[in-house]
Order: C-alpha cells, then structure tokens, then sequence
C-alpha cells in the first residue's frame, strides 16, 4: 500500500475522474442529457450505501481484490522473463477471461452488445498496459492501481453512466495506452529507458 510517492502519480491513479470530466459533457453533447447523478450510488451487485461508500467497496473488491493478483504478482512475476509491454499483453490474455462470467450476471456486461465485444477486449488489454505502467513507475504501489480499478469501474460501471459516458472513457483509456506503448517503442529505438518499465535505480 506504498502511498509515498510523486504527486504526478496521484493524479494519473485518479485518471479516471478526468476521463468522466470530457465523457459527460461529450455525452451529452450526443444524446442531449446529463448523466442521472443520483445514481451514481448504484452498481450491479453492490448495496446503496452512497458514492463514496460505493466507490471505497470498488476499491477494496475490484480494486485491491483483482489488483493483488494482477499487478501485485502476475506483473513481477512476467515481467522476470519478459518486457513490461510483454508482460501486459500477456496478463491481458488472462484477465480477459477472469471477466468472462461476470457476462453472466453482472447488468453492466449482460446489457451489451455481443458486437461490442472486441472493443471490450481491447479495453482490458489497454487496461493492463496503463496500470502496467502505473504500477511500475509508482514504485509497485497497489494502492494507486486499487484506486484506479476501482474509479474507472465507477465512472464506467455505475447506473448512472450510459452507453456513450462509458464507451468516451474506455477510448480515453484506450488512447492513454496507445501514447504509452508509442513512447515505448520510441524509447527502445533510442536506446533509453522503458517508459512502462520500472525507473531506473536513484
């Protein structure tokens, strides 16, 4: 839970919320309606115990309860034998199917459409590379990746986010990691240190 670290990367675990602050408004820009705010307390599965009680539940269950596993272990442990970028791509694999059952009984996922389900995929993938790097340049903080899971599946999951809030923040997500793995692919060409990768010793 190591919370000690650069202010920058507070910011980039709290990404999500920036996200929602162009979703909403380019959402409603679409289909003419702001978001039913007083919703924001209700997610499939979860009780109405308010915004924050809910979003500190993402954290503690989808945040830290997937997040051990994935960047706390898997990420370490892949990236021994392969590059941060490998070992995202590679975990991405197995992490699209932990999600698999959700399909079956969370309302989020049961609501879509089968043809979006590529770009779900794509989304996890994107996923793994954002907090991949999060998790390493943050020093391995759990913390702010549990913070991460756990707001973007707020601010993407919540009733009160519809189709095009939650599809805005997932490209969002998505063209955060595309920038990362261009600058990652920049930096081996070059010779400098890996942009995803853990930062160099002081």
């Amino acid at each position: 839970v190591r919370w000690r670290v650069n202010g920058r990367w507070w910011l980039a675990a709290l990404s999500p919320l920036l996200f929602f602050a162009v979703a909403a408004p380019a959402a409603r820009l679409v289909n003419g309606d702001w978001p039913d705010w007083s919703a924001f307390d209700r997610f499939s599965g979860a009780p109405a115990i308010g915004v924050i009680g809910l979003w500190l539940i993402l954290v503690a269950a989808t945040g830290f309860g997937e997040e051990v596993g994935w960047r706390g272990f898997a990420t370490p442990a892949l990236q021994r034998t392969h590059s941060a970028l490998g070992a995202s791509l590679i975990l991405s694999l197995f992490w699209m199917t932990w999600h698999v059952p959700a399909f079956f009984f969370n309302r989020s996922y049961r609501d879509m459409n089968p043809a979006t389900y590529p770009g779900f995929f794509l989304g996890i993938a994107c996923g793994a590379i954002v907090l991949t790097w999060l998790y390493n340049r943050s020093g391995g903080s759990l913390l702010l990746v549990a913070i991460w899971h756990g707001t973007y599946d707020l601010v993407s999951g919540a009733r009160a986010v519809d189709g095009a809030i939650a599809a805005i923040v997932s490209a969002l997500v998505m063209v955060l990691a595309v920038v990362l793995v261009l600058a990652e692919l920049r930096a081996r060409r070059q010779g400098e240190p890996s942009i995803l990768g853990a930062p160099p010793a002081e």
